[in-house]
């Protein structure tokens, strides 16, 4: 695959990939710095939520407490847990006329966007280029929240008013993407993966290159366990240094 100057990664005004290339992105710790789930439980015990009346913003608190207290208790499992908060927040934001709430959290999430991988988001969010956002996080906040972000193509962890279904994670997101990648017919196009964990080898050995955001000694764990697949860490680079390791290697495929 050849790589045009005039659409190069040397600016972040030159926003147009080859054609060749389909960017995968994980939520939590890769283009937030954070994970974005407890934020999300805390929000629902404490955060401002707009038109929520107060006997309903109690209640809201008091329930995920409790259901955090159960999963804390080792009574409940970590889905289980997830289910009950998106049910608990979709129920919320039906009552939240204005969206308020939702619109809050989503903007507390957007400030914890890393600085280094910005210029890898702004390739993402033109049009004329294939890019996923695929995260374990619920529909119910990451599907907005990826649409905020820049995406069209977003697999989350199915909401409560998709029936639920089983965690965007490991082999699942995996297969997901893959048959996501296949239905659009990107299958013959370069696959780049940006992650930071270890739950997502089984997605990093399907794809050509992957770009780590994680600890710098995950990422050396992470080529251990996975050496077939190409890993560059990527946590502590700066955002020109990011741009400069997706040209570097696109040059040469």
């Amino acid at each position: 695959m050849s790589y045009a100057d005039s659409h190069g990664l040397s600016t972040l005004k030159d926003k147009k990939l080859n054609d060749d290339v389909v960017l995968i992105f994980d939520l939590d710790g890769t283009i937030l710095s954070i994970n974005s789930f407890p934020q999300w439980v805390l929000f629902m015990i404490k955060g401002d939520f707009g038109d929520l009346g107060l006997l309903s913003r109690i209640i809201l608190s008091l329930r995920t407490a409790f259901i955090l207290a159960l999963r804390k208790g080792g009574m409940m499992d970590h889905r289980k847990a997830k289910q009950h908060f998106q049910k608990l927040w979709h129920k919320a934001c039906a009552k939240d006329a204005s969206q308020s709430g939702a619109e809050n959290f989503q903007k507390q999430l957007m400030k914890k966007t890393r600085p280094n991988i910005e210029g890898c988001l702004e390739l993402a969010r033109h049009k004329e280029n294939h890019a996923i956002l695929a995260t374990a996080a619920a529909g119910e906040y990451a599907k907005p929240l990826g649409e905020k972000l820049g995406f069209d193509n977003i697999i989350t962890t199915p909401s409560y008013s998709d029936g639920f279904g089983k965690e965007n994670v490991r082999e699942e997101k995996r297969d997901r993407v893959m048959t996501f990648i296949e239905n659009k017919g990107w299958n013959d196009k370069i696959r780049i993966f940006f992650t930071d964990h270890e739950e997502d080898l089984p997605l990093a050995k399907n794809a050509h290159i992957t770009l780590w955001f994680g600890p710098d000694d995950k990422a050396k764990t992470a080529k251990t366990d996975a050496p077939e697949a190409t890993i560059i860490p990527c946590q502590n680079a700066t955002q020109e240094e990011v741009l400069a390791h997706l040209k570097g290697f696109l040059a040469h495929h």
